[in-house]
């Protein structure tokens, strides 16, 4: 593991480790870790304050995790910003207290953490438009997103700004516009200021999720888009 400061609170881990490539396990051949998804997830384990061991959850019949988790089992969900050959790459918004804020300011290069996936996620419909919102939380999705839109895609994204901070540079077509509100600002009154072709347009939401109900809410009622063209997630409540 090692770590690089992106943004003056945003950290980025690159795990390494023979674990993410195809190896031999008690059930047979394992297969390598991939990632196709922009919005695909892994869950990061941590280990206590103070202790190096890493607990992770027992596995189900059913291929889930056993219930209850053991309280030693410590783990955060954070989307694959990258994976390739470098590694499996995961960014961190820092805050001033927490679980992975903590770790990842006293980890070190070498140091271990617990992988559980990717878990794939839904693709985006064929579709001449995008419209995409998130929080700070959705930062490595809407990057990751811009990145990976074909060129003659048209659309908007729009970032609702976390605070100072985490100002990164997001790519994407020409025909993407790329809007930054802060988080003080009405994220509806934001989208009435915006072209939108409800019927031509498809719209992913994610981040805070009474952020993303309200949003989608406005975007059935007051703009005209069909139940189906509006994927969302809430990534956390607040």
């Amino acid at each position: 593991m090692r770590t690089a400061l992106i943004a003056p609170r945003l950290v980025r881990l690159v795990l390494s480790g023979s674990q993410l490539g195809a190896f031999e396990d008690e059930a047979g051949r394992h297969q390598a870790v991939v990632s196709t998804g922009f919005d695909d997830v892994v869950l990061l384990f941590f280990p206590r304050l103070g202790s190096e061991r890493i607990a992770l959850p027992q596995v189900s019949a059913d291929g889930g995790f056993e219930r209850p988790l053991d309280t030693e089992v410590i783990f955060r969900e954070y989307t694959v910003r990258r994976l390739d050959a470098t590694g499996l790459v995961v960014d961190v918004v820092l805050h001033d207290a927490g679980v992975a804020s903590d770790w990842v300011r006293r980890a070190e290069p070498g140091t271990s953490i617990g992988v559980v996936g990717p878990r794939v996620s839904r693709a985006l419909p064929s579709i001449p438009r995008i419209l995409a919102i998130g929080d700070s939380t959705a930062l490595p999705a809407l990057s990751r997103l811009g990145e990976s839109l074909p060129v003659e895609v048209e659309g908007d994204i729009v970032v609702i700004d976390g605070g100072p901070g985490l100002e990164i540079p997001l790519f994407a077509p020409t025909g993407v516009n790329v809007v930054r509100a802060h988080e003080s600002v009405d994220a509806c009154s934001v989208l009435s200021g915006l072209g939108l072709d409800a019927t031509r347009t498809y719209a992913w939401l994610a981040g805070e999720a009474g952020l993303v109900t309200s949003l989608r809410s406005f975007l059935l009622s007051e703009r005209g888009f069909d139940k189906d063209h509006v994927q969302f997630t809430g990534y956390w409540r607040n």
